[in-house]
């Protein structure tokens, strides 16, 4: 279920593809050339400037999280996604980690990946995803499809946004005021899985009509 998607075809920075658009972002981000496979992606321009594209809270006080996005290393220090002490997932010495809360009863548990992978300096786009599922209480950091990380919780505790303020894309995340595009297809989702409905089979009937069987049930 998306929230939020921003693909950065167009300005300005703060314009969703899919949601509700941003609150606000660095004047210096912009929509440019240089986007994974052709199309335009994020810049966060120059001189050297954190994106600090800031989100509406309000809609992401959501169980479990699923972030997707694809970046490009130009510098060491990064966040792709922040929210106040509650959750963080990004790169840091350029490694990669996700730091999150969940709630446990009356109390808060605070999760540390610590660094679960050394994201490339290869100047190319890479996927990057992070994903609570809250059915099962696991958690996993994914890079180019496979997992580098995977926390094995308890089932049923929800990720704690309590006091945890508006989002933020792109917290310290300037490219080093290359003047290029770093960040693409930045996907916010509500991980949940829909529910199925209790249903019970009453009847089944199956008729030979010529060359054809006409089957009809109730539920």
């Amino acid at each position: 279920q998306i929230i939020s998607q921003f693909t950065w075809d167009t300005n300005p920075a703060t314009k969703a593809a899919v949601g509700p658009n941003a609150l606000s972002s660095s004047a210096k981000a912009t929509s440019s050339t240089g986007g994974l496979n052709g199309t335009n992606g994020l810049n966060p321009g120059t001189p050297s400037t954190d994106v600090n594209l800031t989100l509406d809270g309000s809609y992401y006080n959501v169980p479990g999280l699923e972030i997707s996005l694809n970046f490009k290393r130009e510098e060491s220090e990064a966040s792709f996604f922040r929210r106040g002490s509650n959750f963080d997932f990004g790169m840091s010495g350029g490694n990669l980690y996700a730091n999150f809360k969940l709630t446990s009863g009356a109390s808060t548990l605070t999760v540390n990946s610590g660094s679960v992978y050394s994201i490339p300096n290869d100047h190319a786009f890479h996927s990057y995803k992070f994903k609570y599922d809250y059915a099962t209480g696991v958690a996993n950091i994914m890079v180019d499809g496979a997992i580098v990380y995977t926390y094995a919780g308890v089932a049923g505790r929800p990720q704690n946004w309590t006091s945890a303020g508006n989002p933020v894309i792109g917290a310290n995340m300037d490219a080093t005021g290359r003047n290029i595009a770093v960040l693409d297809n930045f996907i916010i989702q509500n991980s949940a899985n829909p529910v199925a409905l209790p249903m019970t089979l009453l009847s089944f009937d199956a008729i030979t009509k010529k060359n054809i069987v006409q089957l009809s049930w109730t539920t």
